[in-house]
C-alpha cells in the first residue's frame, strides 16, 4: 500500500482560505464587550475601541482607535453622549484601573482628530484602489452605477450640487467633511469638491467612523438605509 502526501489544488487552498476567514469574521462579531458608560454588553463590531497608552506616570493617556488594531489595553464606549459622559465621570478609570482623567470636550476634540486620521487614510487606500473618484464628471458617473457614498466639501459651489449629486443630498447619502483644499491635499491637487466611494467595503467604513463624531455630538442616529451601507451602532469595555 502506498502512502502520500496529499497535494491541494490552488481552488482547494483558495477555498478552504475563504472558509476560514469567514469562520474568523463570524466568530469576531459574536465577541462581545461591556461599554464603560452604561455596562450593557454589545457586539465588539458595534463598539468604538479607546486604548490605554502605558506611561511610567499615575496618569494614563488613552486614545481612540477606530481601526481597532492599536497596540494596548482597550476599553469600549457606546456612541451616546450619556455613555460619554458617564466613561468620563468615572467610567474610564474603573476600566483601566488607574486615574483617567478626561473632559468630555477634550474627548470629542480627541475623536475628532482620530476620525480625520482614520478617513484620510481610507480616502488615500480607496483612491489607490480605485474605489475612490474625485471630480463632478466622475462622482456623476459613480452615483448613476449606484456608488454608496459622496463625500462634499464644506466650501463646494451650488454648481457641484446638482443632477446626481443633488438627488444623493435628499437620500442622505452625502458627509460634508473638509474645504476643498484640504480634500484636494489628499490626492495631490490643489482643490476637490466632491468624491464618491463606489465600493461598500470603503463606504461602510468611512461612515461609520465619520459619523462617530456626529452621533455623539448630536446624540442621533445615521440617516442612512442598511441597504446602501450597514448601519452603525457604538459601545465600551475592557480587552481580555
Amino acid at each position: 500500500m502506498k502512502f502520500g502526501i496529499y497535494q491541494s489544488s490552488a481552488a482547494d487552498l483558495r477555498q478552504q482560505k475563504q472558509k476560514v476567514l469567514l469562520l474568523a469574521k463570524n466568530s469576531r462579531g459574536q465577541v462581545k464587550r461591556r461599554c464603560v458608560g452604561c455596562l450593557k454588553d454589545s457586539s465588539r463590531d458595534d463598539l468604538l475601541r479607546v486604548v490605554q497608552s502605558m506611561g511610567e506616570t499615575n496618569f494614563s493617556p488613552i486614545s481612540v482607535d477606530f481601526k481597532g488594531g492599536t497596540c494596548g489595553r482597550g476599553a469600549y464606549l457606546h456612541l451616546h453622549a450619556r455613555c460619554l459622559s458617564m466613561a468620563c465621570r468615572g467610567g474610564f478609570s474603573r476600566a483601566f484601573r488607574s486615574p483617567i482623567t478626561v473632559e468630555r470636550e477634550q474627548f470629542m476634540l480627541m475623536l475628532e482628530e482620530a476620525r480625520d486620521r482614520r478617513m484620510e487614510s481610507l480616502l488615500r487606500a480607496g483612491y489607490r484602489a480605485k474605489r475612490v473618484v474625485v471630480g463632478s464628471d466622475a462622482s456623476e458617473r459613480a452615483i448613476q452605477k449606484g456608488a454608496p457614498l459622496t463625500i462634499l466639501a464644506w466650501d463646494a459651489g451650488k454648481s457641484v450640487m446638482k443632477g446626481a449629486v443633488e438627488n444623493e443630498i435628499r437620500q442622505g447619502r452625502v458627509l460634508s467633511w473638509k474645504d476643498k483644499a484640504s480634500l484636494g491635499a489628499l490626492f495631490d491637487r490643489e482643490q476637490i469638491s466632491v468624491m464618491t466611494v463606489t465600493k461598500d467595503s470603503f463606504a461602510y467604513p468611512l461612515h461609520r467612523t465619520f459619523m462617530a463624531v456626529e452621533v455623539v455630538r448630536e446624540d442621533r442616529a445615521s440617516r442612512f438605509k442598511e441597504k446602501d451601507v450597514k448601519s452603525f451602532g457604538g459601545s465600551i469595555s475592557v480587552d481580555e
